[in-house]
Parts: C-alpha cells; sequence; structure tokens
C-alpha cells in the first residue's frame, strides 16, 4: 500500500508545486501585459504605465530590478513630433522617478526585515563612499546646486538599489532575472527588425537605424551588450548553435547600422578584454571556460555567418558594403578616419570640458553641470512644486567629465571605485567582465553611466548585475 500512496502523492505535490510557481509567475506576466498595453494605448494611459510598474516594484527584488528595465524601455520607445511607434509619454521623467523611489523603498524595506545580519560588500561600500562624496562636492562647489543634488541622489540609490536587489537574490532567481534581461534585449532587436525597411526606423536623425528606440545612439549601445551576451555565450559552449551565431552577427549588423561607433568598438574591444584578462583576476583560473575558441568548426560557422551578413548588406552592389562601412566609420561626417571622425563628433565637447578643468582643477564645475552656463537653460521642473526633474547634458567621454565635475580628488576617488568594480566582475568570470568593459567602453562616446534617465537605466542593471555577488550568510559585517 506505501508502494502505492507514495507516488500518488509525490505526483499531487509536483502538481502543486506546478500550481504555485503557475500563479507566481501570472501576476508577473498581467502587470507586464498590462503596463505595455497601457504604454501604447494613448497619451494618458503611457504617463499610467509608470505608476503601475512602480506598484510592481513595490512587490519584491526581481520585481524592482524588472520595473527599473521596463521603466528604461518605456521612455526609451520611439515617439514624438517625428513620428514613432508610441504615443509620447509627456509625464515619463516625473514617471521615471516614481519608479526609482519604488525599487529603492521596496529593496530597503526587505533589508530592514530581514532576519540575516546584512554584510557589506566592497563594491557597495565604495559606492557609498564616491556617492557621499558627490552629495558633498555638490553641496560645496556646484555651480548649480539643486541640479548636482537631484543627481548626485538620484544615481546613488539607483546604483545602491540595483546592487542591494541582485545581491540578495538566490542563484535561481538572478539566473532567471538574467535570462529574462537577455529576452528583454532579444525582443528589442527583434522587433526592430521589420523597420529596417521603413522609415519609422530612421526619424531620429535619417541616418542611423533607431529600432523601436527613440535615438540610435541608444540603439547601438543596446546592440552592443546583447553582442556581448551572445558572444561570449557561444565562446562557452563546446558546440555551437546556429541560432545563438545568428544572433551575434544580428547584433553586429544592427550595431553597423545604428552607426553608433563606440558601441561597435565597445563590444569588439570588451569581449576581446575580458578574453585575455578574466583569467588572471579569476580566483580559480578557468582556461577551460571558453572552450569555443578552441572549435574550429564554430569558427567557421561565425565567420560565413558574417560573411552573409555581409553580402546581405551590400544587396548585390558592389560599391554599397563599402559605402555602408564607410558611413558606419565617418558617421556621415566625411571622414573614415576614426581619430579624425572622433575628434570631429566629440572635439568641442571635449575643449569645453577640458577649459573649465584649466580654470577649476581641484573644485570642478558640480555633478551633473552642463559645461557651458546656457546649456542648463533647458530644465525640466515639476509643474506643481518648480522642483527640478532633470536637466539633460551632452558630453562624450565619461573620464573627462568626472575630471571637469568633481575635479582631481573626485576624479581619483572615481578611478578607485572603477577599479573596485572591474575586479569584481573579473572575479566573477568572462562575461561578467565582458558585459563591465563594454559598459565602460560605451561611455567614452556616451557619457550616460552617471545618469539613469535615458540609456544609464540599462548600463547600471547590466553593470550592477555584473559585480553582485549572491548574498552568502555570516556573521562577517564585511566582504571583499
Amino acid at each position: 500500500m506505501r508502494g502505492i500512496i507514495s507516488p500518488l502523492g509525490g505526483a499531487r505535490l509536483q502538481v502543486l508545486r506546478r500550481g504555485r510557481v503557475l500563479r507566481r509567475e501570472f501576476w508577473p506576466m498581467l502587470i507586464f501585459v498590462s503596463a505595455l498595453t497601457m504604454r501604447f494605448a494613448s497619451g494618458v494611459t503611457a504617463n499610467v504605465s509608470f505608476f503601475l510598474l512602480a506598484a510592481y516594484a513595490l512587490s519584491g527584488r526581481a520585481q524592482a530590478i524588472q520595473s527599473l528595465a521596463l521603466g528604461w524601455l518605456f521612455s526609451m520607445l520611439s515617439g514624438g513630433e517625428k513620428g514613432g511607434i508610441a504615443p509620447p509619454a509627456t509625464q515619463a521623467a516625473i514617471g521615471r522617478y516614481i519608479v526609482i523611489a519604488a525599487a529603492a523603498l521596496s529593496i530597503l524595506i526587505r533589508n530592514l526585515l530581514s532576519s540575516s545580519k546584512g554584510q557589506v560588500s566592497l563594491p557597495t561600500l565604495s559606492t557609498w563612499l564616491f556617492g557621499a562624496f558627490i552629495f558633498s562636492h555638490s553641496c560645496l562647489f556646484s555651480t548649480d546646486v539643486e541640479i548636482s543634488l537631484l543627481k548626485s541622489t538620484v544615481w546613488a540609490v539607483t546604483f545602491l538599489t540595483l546592487l542591494s536587489a541582485w545581491e540578495n537574490l538566490s542563484v535561481e532567481s538572478r539566473q532567471q532575472l538574467q535570462a529574462q534581461l537577455i529576452g528583454l534585449l532579444v525582443a528589442i532587436l527583434l522587433c526592430s527588425l521589420p523597420l529596417v525597411f521603413l522609415s519609422v526606423g530612421y526619424v531620429a536623425n535619417n541616418s542611423g537605424f533607431q529600432g523601436i528606440l527613440n535615438q540610435p545612439q541608444g540603439f547601438g549601445p543596446v546592440m552592443a551588450l546583447l553582442g556581448s551576451f551572445v558572444i561570449i555565450g557561444l565562446l562557452a559552449k563546446p558546440q555551437p548553435l546556429w541560432r545563438d551565431l545568428t544572433l551575434a552577427v544580428a547584433c553586429l549588423v544592427m550595431v553597423i547600422m545604428s552607426q553608433a561607433r563606440t558601441a561597435g568598438l565597445a563590444l569588439v574591444l570588451g569581449v576581446v578584454i575580458a578574453v585575455i584578462v578574466a583569467p588572471m583576476l579569476m580566483r580559480h583560473s578557468k582556461y577551460n571556460a571558453l572552450p569555443g575558441l578552441r572549435n574550429t568548426k564554430m569558427l567557421l560557422m561565425l565567420f560565413l555567418l558574417t560573411l552573409c551578413a555581409l553580402v546581405g548588406l551590400a544587396l548585390g552592389e558592389e560599391e554599397k558594403l563599402a559605402k555602408i562601412l564607410d558611413s558606419y566609420l565617418s558617421k556621415g561626417g566625411g571622414t573614415s578616419n576614426l581619430s579624425e571622425a572622433y575628434q570631429n563628433s566629440r572635439g568641442g565637447l571635449m575643449a569645453a570640458m577640458w577649459d573649465n578643468i584649466v580654470s577649476q582643477p581641484f573644485t570642478g564645475i558640480g555633478f551633473g553641470v552642463a559645461s557651458t552656463s546656457w546649456d542648463m537653460d533647458i530644465i525640466t521642473r515639476d509643474p506643481y512644486f518648480g522642483l527640478p526633474l532633470g536637466a539633460p547634458i551632452e558630453k562624450g567621454v565619461l573620464p573627462l567629465a568626472v575630471l571637469e565635475e568633481l575635479g582631481i580628488p573626485g576624479f581619483v576617488l572615481f578611478l578607485g571605485w572603477l577599479g573596485i568594480l572591474i575586479q569584481r566582475a573579473g572575479r566573477r568570470g568572462v562575461l561578467e567582465l565582458a558585459l563591465a568593459a563594454t559598459v565602460f567602453l560605451i561611455n567614452f562616446g556616451e557619457s550616460t553611466l552617471m545618469s539613469p534617465s535615458g540609456l544609464g537605466m540599462i548600463l547600471l542593471i547590466v553593470l550592477t548585475w555584473a559585480v553582485a555577488l549572491p548574498k552568502q550568510p555570516s556573521n562577517v559585517s564585511f566582504r571583499a
């Protein structure tokens, strides 16, 4: 009798577990579909969709990260006066802050209610110190105190929230969330492919491909991040899949079509750096971590797919491929020399930053403050209380921007913080180091890492995933 009842009981237990899993997965999917529907329905519901994400962020650590990722996507969808795929969300600036605040509150409450003694990781401690310095510097030296305080607070809260969320997830939850993050980037790629043949895919500047996002300079880096995930994943497999190879080539093609030169270089250099440096940083060197490098079949398949993609781009015309590559390198600027193109694109920004560095080398001009005073005239404010919500600025080189804004002391702290993050990502593995390197290299052309608004949010999500170790219960209050 026991032999009969036990299998039946086990089967019933499995059914109950599956039911709980389905219910647990049903609500996130329902909220996601509802928020997505509202984002596309109308301008009014587009604004409400951010509040729905904020409510969802309060339900858990993984949900907080998911809400921040979806909030980034909702604010980056193409739409506006020039046209696009979604109605404009007029209150997106407020909506983003509400989602960030809800995610931070969610993580804070769970940390306070946690029964185990929390450990402070080295990335978390260094971020606290760096964030405290930025906040204090904003009060003392910023030429626009309210903007610097706003931006420094939002950046520190966002980064620390993401770090804590990733560190306190179980290994299984982290893997599921990582798969969902990759799935989100793949969905952006797949939804963008049909727009290659439509003008709506190029509305920002009628030149670079932007897909479903609002800017080519946002779409290119996103495809570079996805490309890093896919290429390292390929090299980590002894036997490659045609699906993954095709996806890797598609990412490369999308980066080229976006004309985002820095994103292309960041993808290539990030992967190369990770392959070379990661074995030296990992605690237990795993030289066999990338068996794909020794797989002749995989290398041949990758070469053939890349060749087919380039031939497809050429479309049978001898000079078209050369024109595409020349357009990518020159970005319409009339030169295909990389150094000259970089100077043409970022030279004016760098010159203005350097003038401020020379005039204020130790104090800087303030975190998040534009290099010239007239660029600070465009400040988004709350319509009810007049509080600043954002001040968009353009600075193409992150290290130079940090030196300009925080002075030499802040720049030294930034380099220390950066070194800690890179070392931690390298200890975690080749993939993590590749993503961290890609994120930082992207910021040599698009300085967005210190701003959670726009492209910066997805970079922070990927970076914190790369450096965050799973929580290990212990009585020790600090861990490297």
